[in-house]
């Protein structure tokens, strides 16, 4: 019964802030997301969408239900990062940078390089909460 060979598809769903096509610098207060859809490691869709006004939870809850499972953004509050994991969402905050490189650092598993950190977050807090969510 398990013995035959069955091809599994692994599909998933990212959301990047962004802002002038950016990272959007703060999750907190941002009010746009580029949704990507993967399937096997490639690209099935691309489509922006509007975070809801109100609070970060407000925003994460949005994301939770259009099936995000990794969130790469700027600045994050704790809380905020704290409400991601419990609605099952993987954050991957203080990040900056240009949406397509970031992307694809996220990707290649490069975004805690320090050209992806945000200014002033290259030592100290920002950067160990980054890794610690890794």
């Amino acid at each position: 019964m398990f013995g035959t060979d069955i091809a599994f598809k692994q599909t998933m769903k990212i959301a990047l802030t962004m802002w002038q096509g950016r990272i959007a610098p703060v999750f907190d207060v941002s009010g746009r997301a580029l949704l990507v859809e993967l399937e096997d490691g490639r690209t099935l869709s691309e489509r922006e969408l509007e975070l809801p006004d109100g609070t970060p939870l407000d925003k994460l809850a949005f994301l939770a239900e259009a099936g995000v499972e990794e969130l790469v953004c700027g600045a994050m509050s704790r809380p905020a990062q704290l409400a991601a994991e419990g609605v099952g969402i993987k954050a991957h905050p203080f990040v900056a940078g240009e949406l397509k490189e970031v992307f694809q650092a996220w990707g290649d598993g490069a975004l805690l390089e320090p050209r992806f950190s945000m200014p002033g977050c290259r030592r100290g807090c920002c950067r160990r909460r980054r890794q610690n969510n890794n």
